[in-house]
């Protein structure tokens, strides 16, 4: 899941108190004019200020004018400190006046910004007049941000680069040639690799599918207009004006597969890897890389290469932008590839029409999915040397946030920049804490996205603006505990910054601690253990000019009674395990652990040291292991539980069974099983449920040569299809479902309905716990049963743990079913379940199943109080499957709510 909270609260931890965007009278920080009666002078003013203000680090004045004997303060404060700062003197006897120091503005109209490209005009992304079926002001606001920056070059002076990767594009474009990203340190056609990066005459760019740069690639129909959003020329003329007039495009040709955008983002990542490492020298100064094109419905789990990716482009300073799925899809659902991808450094877009909704072929997710841009019919360059507005999807929607962050770095502000070459990784994030914190709210993006808002170009720029500082203060600060008594402070500073002051306190003490002139790391020497303290950092740049503090960096000493993290089983066996776990740094007296079987009693045992040898323990059993510090007179909490499985659990869970999924498990799925008294009730969207360790203690006994009725259930979303079911179970327990007899159950055809047979077994010789694999596959005109090992395009797979016996055995080994008595039936908000021989106070478990096999409530509860009271609230309307399993029954019956 996006974090937008985290993101914006590393920017707040970067600066510390900076000026607010849209401020209505902005003021400079920490300043504050008072106006002194017409004999005074600020002397007493400020030794009264010093004794009732005893945290202030300093205050310097001076004087401004005569007139009404006016002088300056410069004060430490900042924010609502600031503003009590200016109560108490404005009640000074002496002060007649006292106010902010305003920052004024020029009063002259400067008209908006715009290109004189001929068909700009058309591209309403950038302004829409509501003409067309549009929207009056449904755009980026293009035109406003062209008044701060159109693009190009950073403060300092480097050369802003976006990176796409597509299929292709026509780099000779008309509008896109003079844009076009070029490696200068690369003599193009000469078979070397003049600049030594390990690509031979990368000077366009890099072709993935044919190791070259001619990034023309397999297509540019695609590319070519992502490509123009970012960047088209503006002002020159001709066609169209992109998001940057005027910035450098790098263009790596390569989209198929995972291993070709694997190596085409090593390529990008490369470049500005080596100019971060030659200080420009080298490499691209490449701060955002546009992705138009994913896997629907693809799960991030199942790509762990491609997400971690994100991460390492973010370390270097490259954000990426990502484009979802065209599909009225929920991908926080669903699933999605990159969308869905859990990084920090991944922005994801939506599309958004000219009527300022979202588009409705466009995916979704309140926790997946960033922002909206315009992506319906964008009007702009094509391939050929053409222009159009035929562009529609997700893909054109992401370009325009790709190339918002090549404009933010280009606004006349070297903080991010500055940033950027101190701590690329900082830089990035910061990017994108202003990119999410200045969309405009969207109704039709409300609870469907991060931030619940779309792109605009302008209150992006003007955000950043609003929140320039001359100094910067440090930033990423951190002060991990190293002992009872000392911290390490680190940070990170910019190059203008001179000197460093920290301040730290316990917190709670008004009184901070000042060490002036400090480097990185710096050690806190003197603390008390196990005690909560804050730091500050403050930067001096050249002249008279410093910055406010950074946001407070808060840490804890070692030593305190707290129970220990880390806990591990090794050695495990059928019957013990070695368990241990990081040692605690507080004068401890040893440790209490305690293990706890299944839902069985609790175990206890005493340990000196931070490891333990248990044995004596059940085979094949789920143990939950938590341990206590003992610390004299007071002992520690008990930690979270770890858990572990001894050994013992035969070929269910100790061979290596081959793989089976059923891919697509949205529109159809296993919704019920029932072999004999036993059964289990699941739902969809994910193809293979691995149901193996639950199955251990609800489990499926099968005895030699025994009959057992099957029931299969399928559930579907819409309309049923014809599924082919099919049960193997491994009955010779060799870790495979090849051998005779194991497809242990085949109906032969295929249906729509819920399928009944029988399972007939073998007069098998193994026991203890096998494989039984489950699978449900939809059947087309030329479609075929599903194999043992089959990957299949839409179904479900679900493995189990079933027990093989060998003799026939006690009622204690197999609970019988029996009824469960629910009222008041049909329900409302709430009903009680009774049991016919509850055995008070037992405990039990309790889940709940919607008709499409669903899970709807799973606890455990004791049956105590009695009648047990189960509450439907925000249940909807239908027919649930009610179970209960306690140690001496299953109890189950149908419910029904209607209101």
């Amino acid at each position: 899941m996006k974090s937008f909270r985290y993101t914006l609260l590393l920017a707040v931890l970067f600066f510390g108190a900076l000026p607010l965007s849209g401020q209505k009278h902005a003021h400079i920080p920490g300043q504050i004019l008072i106006g002194l009666n017409p004999e005074d002078n600020p002397g007493p003013v400020l030794r009264r200020y010093q004794l009732s203000h005893t945290t202030a680090a300093g205050i310097s004045v001076r004087r401004v004018a005569d007139l009404l004997n006016t002088w300056l303060l410069q004060t430490d404060a900042s924010g609502a400190s600031e503003r009590e700062v200016l109560a108490w003197l404005s009640r000074q006897p002496e002060v007649r006046f006292a106010q902010f120091n305003h920052i004024l503005e020029e009063r002259f109209c400067t008209p908006d910004i715009t290109p004189d490209d001929p068909l700009f005009i058309q591209q309403w992304q950038h302004i829409n007049t509501g003409t067309g079926g549009g929207t009056f002001n449904a755009d980026l606001d293009s035109d406003l941000a062209w008044n701060t920056t159109t693009g190009g070059l950073t403060p300092r002076g480097d050369s802003i680069v976006v990176a796409i990767i597509d299929g292709g594009i026509q780099d000779t474009h008309q509008d896109l040639q003079a844009n076009m990203w070029r490696n200068n340190l690369e003599i193009p056609g000469d078979g070397m690799d003049n600049d030594g990066n390990g690509y031979t005459d990368d000077y366009r760019g890099w072709n993935v599918f044919s190791a070259n740069d001619n990034v023309s690639g397999q297509a540019t129909g695609h590319g070519t207009p992502v490509s123009s959003i970012i960047g088209a020329k503006g002002n020159n003329g001709i066609g169209v004006a992109g998001v940057n007039w005027d910035v450098k495009m790098m263009f790596v040709a390569g989209n198929s597969d995972e291993a070709t955008i694997l190596t085409a983002y090593d390529y990008v990542l490369k470049a500005r890897k080596r100019y971060n490492a030659t200080n420009g020298q080298q490499g691209a100064f490449v701060v955002a890389v546009n992705c138009s094109w994913g896997i629907t419905y693809g799960q991030p789990s199942e790509a762990p290469l491609w997400c971690a990716a994100f991460d390492t482009l973010g370390a270097a300073g490259i954000l990426s932008i990502a484009a979802t799925a065209n599909e009225a899809l929920d991908i926080d659902v669903v699933g999605d590839l990159p969308t869905a991808c859990p990084s920090d450094f991944l922005v994801s877009v939506t599309s958004l029409t000219k009527t300022d909704l979202k588009s409705p072929s466009a995916a979704w997710g309140a926790t997946t999915i960033d922002l909206g841009a315009y992506g319906e019919y964008v009007f702009t360059a094509g391939t050929g040397n053409t222009y159009s507005d035929s562009y529609k999807g997700t893909s054109f929607a992401a370009p325009q946030v790709c190339g918002a962050i090549g404009l933010l770095y280009s606004a006349p502000c070297s903080n991010l920049t500055d940033m950027a070459k101190a701590n690329p990784a900082a830089a990035a994030l910061w990017a994108k804490s202003l990119l999410l914190g200045s969309t405009i709210p969207n109704g039709s993006l409300e609870n469907k996205t991060v931030t619940g808002g779309r792109l605009n170009l302008n209150t992006l720029v003007q955000g950043y603006q609003n929140q320039c500082v001359s100094c910067m203060a440090p930033f990423s600060i951190a002060a991990p505990a190293v002992g009872s008594a000392q911290a390490q402070v680190v940070w990170t500073k910019v190059a203008d910054v001179q000197s460093v002051n920290l301040r730290w306190r316990k917190i709670g003490n008004p009184t901070w601690t000042l060490e002036p002139m400090v480097t990185a790391p710096f050690i806190l020497s003197g603390l008390s253990p196990c005690t909560d303290y804050e730091v500050q950092l403050r930067s001096a740049c050249g002249g008279s000019s410093i910055s406010s503090w950074s946001a407070p960096s808060v840490f804890r000493t070692d030593g305190c009674c707290s129970p220990p993290a880390g806990i591990a089983a090794t050695g495990i066996s059928e019957n013990g395990a070695q368990l241990s776990w990081a040692k605690v740094l507080a004068d401890s007296g040893g440790y209490l652990v305690r293990l706890q079987p299944g839902s069985g009693a609790w175990q206890e045992y005493q340990a000196n040291e931070n490891t333990l040898l248990v044995d004596g323990l059940s085979s094949c059993t789920e143990y939950h292991v938590s341990i206590k510090t003992l610390c004299g007179n007071e002992n520690s909490t008990w930690s979270p539980d770890f858990v572990f499985r001894t050994g013992g659990c035969g070929a269910c869970l100790e061979q290596a069974y081959c793989a089976s999924d059923g891919g697509f498990a949205f529109d159809e799925w296993i919704a019920g099983v029932e072999i004999g008294s036993w059964g289990n009730f699941s739902g969809g969207a994910t193809g293979f449920q691995d149901f193996t360790a639950s199955s251990l203690n609800n489990k499926l006994v099968i005895l030699p040569g025994s009959t057992l009725p099957v029931t299969l259930t399928p559930g579907y979303s819409g309309l049923p299809y014809k599924e082919h079911f099919r049960i193997y179970i491994d009955y010779n327990a060799d870790g495979d479902f090849d051998d005779p007899d194991e497809l242990a159950f085949d109906p032969s055809f295929a249906s729509d309905a819920q399928v009944k047979g029988e399972i007939i077994a073998p007069n098998f010789t193994a026991s203890g716990f096998t494989r039984m694999r489950i699978q449900m596959k939809f059947i087309g005109p030329q479609g075929t049963p599903p194999l043992p090992c089959e990957t299949f395009d839409y179904g479900q797979v679900e493995d189990y743990c079933a027990h093989l016996g060998l003799m026939m055995i006690g009622t204690n080994e197999i609970a019988p079913v029996k009824s469960l008595e629910i009222y008041p039936q049909p329900a409302g908000q709430q009903v009680y379940l009774q049991v016919p021989d509850h055995d008070h106070p037992a405990p039990a478990r309790l889940t709940a199943w919607s008709a499409a096999g669903q899970l709807i409530r799973e606890q455990k509860l004791t049956l105590d109080p009695y009648p047990i009271e189960l509450n439907l609230d925000g249940w909807p309307t239908g027919l649930y499957l009610i179970r209960l399993e306690a140690k001496a029954a299953v109890y189950q019956q149908k419910l029904l709510k209607i209101r």
